[in-house]
């Protein structure tokens, strides 16, 4: 109702918007209908011909937000029969939408199996002689898929039973993600079970937490979790705090440690120290020979021996000498 009212307020600043101008109105009923269609001012319409404009614009704007639906419909998201999709959520939704637009059977079974891909699309392509409306394709895509999906009533408890949070996981997903589970294994289960459903799956330090906060509602326990979150970021951001400044604190304590042991040898040993500076001063002044130009000058200065004047051996060689 306050849809209609708004969409009727909406026409008429539309009409009242039109004042002044002149406007050709022949789809509208005439007091004689053997005269030809006139154009006239909106000032000069009757309550009647009004009203008649305002059902013509509300019409026109329902047709143009069905279309608008059916396409968002028809562009939808498709069911593969993957493991990724839910059944039971997909059939849920497309009767959702179809609902708004009131399309009949026959029309939903139609575009239900343009939304049909993969193993879905096969399995359709296989029993589709056994389908003739949306009733009979939905109960048989529900009892098959759910099988495959891993989504009848012994898996989802298992994937209820099983369900932890992950780490950075939001508190909203989680919420969602286990009261979603809660509602697909019993959608009458009470809020007293849903809460310990939702308290088993966090680790043992939110678990305290909640046990303490006693959250008596699943509204509660959304908030009690968002200020543990909180909380537990602000800890992690101290703790970086002060690991940075001890990091900070250990490298200037080793820097000042090295300073004081350099400083004590240097006072300890200065005559090592200044013989350590001499000889590092003669050696930029005298570089060492290279071995190769050693041998070379040597081999070049060569006379053999001196005592028997032969050239294959040197004196200290000498058979002479023994």
């Amino acid at each position: 109702m306050a849809t209609q009212k708004i969409t009727v307020n909406n026409l008429s600043q539309a009409v009242e918007a039109l004042q002044g101008t002149k406007i050709s109105y022949s789809n509208i009923p005439l007091t004689n209908p053997s005269l030809p269609p006139t154009t006239t001012s909106v000032s000069e319409l009757t309550p009647s011909m009004m009203k008649s404009v305002e059902l013509s614009l509300k019409e026109q704007a329902s047709k143009k937000l069905q279309s608008k639906r059916i396409d968002q419909l028809l562009n939808s998201i498709p069911f593969s029969g993957s493991n990724s999709q839910e059944v039971s959520d997909w059939i849920e939704y497309f009767d959702d939408k179809c609902d708004q637009l009131q399309l009949e059977d026959v029309q939903r079974l139609s575009v239900a199996i343009d939304l049909l891909t993969g193993n879905a699309k096969l399995w359709y392509d296989t029993h589709k002689h056994t389908i003739d409306d949306w009733i009979t394709l939905k109960n048989k895509l529900t009892t098959y898929f759910k099988l495959v999906t891993g989504s009848d009533q012994f898996q989802l408890e298992q994937k209820l039973y099983n369900r932890r949070r992950q780490p950075n996981e939001l508190a909203i997903d989680y919420c969602h993600s286990i009261l979603k589970l809660c509602s697909k294994v019993n959608k009458l289960m009470d809020e007293e079970t849903r809460l310990k459903h939702l308290t088993k799956g966090l680790n043992p330090a939110a678990q305290l937490h909640m046990d303490l906060t006693k959250p008596g509602t699943t509204e509660e326990f959304f908030e009690a979790l968002i200020k543990y979150d909180k909380w537990q970021e602000e800890e992690k951001s101290q703790q970086k705090i002060m690991t940075s400044s001890d990091q900070r604190r250990n490298i200037s304590t080793r820097t000042m440690q090295h300073s004081v042991i350099q400083r004590e040898k240097y006072s300890t040993n200065p005559r090592q120290q200044q013989h350590n500076y001499s000889s590092q001063q003669y050696q930029s002044h005298y570089p060492t020979p290279d071995p190769t130009q050693m041998q070379y000058n040597r081999d070049k200065n060569y006379s053999g021996c001196w005592s028997c004047g032969a050239m294959d051996h040197y004196q200290y060689n000498c058979s002479k000498n023994y």
